[in-house]
């Protein structure tokens, strides 16, 4: 499978990513999303539709 290569591939990975970012504040690391949790639920499963088409399509390809 050549999922690197996919078009799906950097848009999952990144929301992926983006959806578990963490800041630095003085004293301690905060979650980025802590003010908004409603967006890192999007961005994950936004996220996970992106990664169900990219295995859907790896899939399809090999046959």
């Amino acid at each position: 499978m050549r999922i690197v290569k996919n078009q799906y591939f950097v848009p999952a990975s990144s929301l992926a990513l983006l959806a578990l970012t963490f800041r630095f504040d003085e004293q301690r690391v905060v979650w980025f999303w802590s003010d908004q949790p409603i967006v890192a639920l999007m961005l994950g499963a936004t996220s996970v539709v992106f990664w169900m088409l990219l295995l859907h399509s790896a899939q399809r390809r090999r046959g």
